[in-house]
């Protein structure tokens, strides 16, 4: 199955210079190619509405005063509003800090990162897929395509249709037991000779002094929702599992509020995806349910006091050249 790089403990590994990560350079605040910020990217994002008198698209659904995805089989709990496209762009910005400027985005609501690659290499047809239709409208290359799917359903796409394939930020989304298939669905599509490559965060954050029997309560409550807060760690196996070769990973520690701009992004993320989850993770909160929020900024105070940091992990892999893929079984 190829040689799989191994990672046997959680400990962590920053960037080889935090400083370089620790705040935003001059150089990155004027270049025309670094990150959409949040505030600009709005402006050519579908709006999403927001009370009970608006019909919602007919691919979200109102449970419980959020709007949610109607796509059977997803489990994702963060609600599309406007505050979550603004997440979605930083945290775009912090993964490219982490890991290089150019992370594809091919399964995430805002696609900043195949809007940025269909630019710099022109030459290339990229595509993005999500079960939401929430898409940029009056900006997109030509040679940048979005299109409404569920890959848990199975792409409608040919076998051997990619060169490369990316995903990531799933893990809130694919159930445990149906990862398998989801990367088996991307080996069908990706070329013989083609490469994968997979980006997730571990659901824990470690060295949060107070903060960890939160933690434990949110990763107790993913569980019974049956995802899997550290699927994170066994991409790679999934990768090997499903036929890949040369598969590798690497991981990155991310600060969460302190070392300068990289941990303010981390702070602000994950305390931005907390309160938006707050249906889901009210049972985690000891006080009363108006003091939610409240409890939410103590939790990103304490994690900042204590030097917390969360584990990113990047795995990607070949198709081997002789392979011929077909449409796996669902959650086979």
């Amino acid at each position: 199955m190829g040689t799989t790089t191994s990672i046997e403990d959680r400990s962590p590994r920053f960037l080889p210079d935090d400083s370089s990560v620790g705040k935003k350079s001059e150089k990155s605040e004027k270049s025309d190619s670094s990150p959409v910020n949040s505030s600009s990217s709005l402006n050519v994002i579908p709006k999403i509405p927001m009370t009970r008198e608006s019909p919602p698209p007919q691919d979200l659904e109102w449970l419980k005063g959020k709007l949610l995805p109607r796509s059977q089989g997803v489990a994702y709990f963060l609600p599309p509003t406007n505050k979550e496209l603004d997440r979605y762009q930083m945290q775009h910005e912090l993964l490219c800090l982490a890991f290089g400027k150019y992370v594809p985005d091919v399964a995430e609501v805002l696609k900043p990162g195949a809007k940025e690659m269909a630019i710099e290499f022109d030459k290339v047809q990229f595509l993005g897929i999500d079960c939401v239709n929430i898409f940029p409208v009056n900006v997109k290359p030509s040679n940048c395509e979005f299109k409404l799917g569920n890959v848990l359903n199975g792409l409608d796409v040919a076998d051997n249709s990619f060169d490369f394939v990316h995903i990531r930020a799933l893990i809130l989304g694919i159930r445990a037991e149906a990862w398998p298939y989801l990367i088996k669905e991307c080996f069908r599509v990706c070329k013989p000779g083609g490469w994968i490559q997979v980006l997730e965060c571990d659901q824990m954050a470690y060295n949060c002094g107070n903060a960890k029997e939160w933690y434990k309560s949110v990763v107790s409550v993913l569980t019974a929702r049956g995802l899997d807060p550290y699927a994170a760690t066994k991409l790679h196996i999934f990768l090997s599992e499903a036929g890949f070769t040369s598969v590798y990973r690497k991981m990155h520690s991310i600060p969460v509020g302190w070392c300068g701009y990289i941990g303010k992004l981390m702070l602000d993320n994950i305390t931005s995806a907390a309160k938006a989850a707050k249906m889901t993770l009210a049972s985690t909160n000891p006080g009363p349910d108006n003091e939610y929020n409240d409890f939410i900024d103590y939790i990103g105070r304490e994690c900042s006091n204590s030097n917390a940091y969360y584990n990113f992990y990047a795995a990607w892999g070949k198709k081997p050249i002789s392979n011929t893929s077909s449409r796996p079984e669902a959650n086979s």
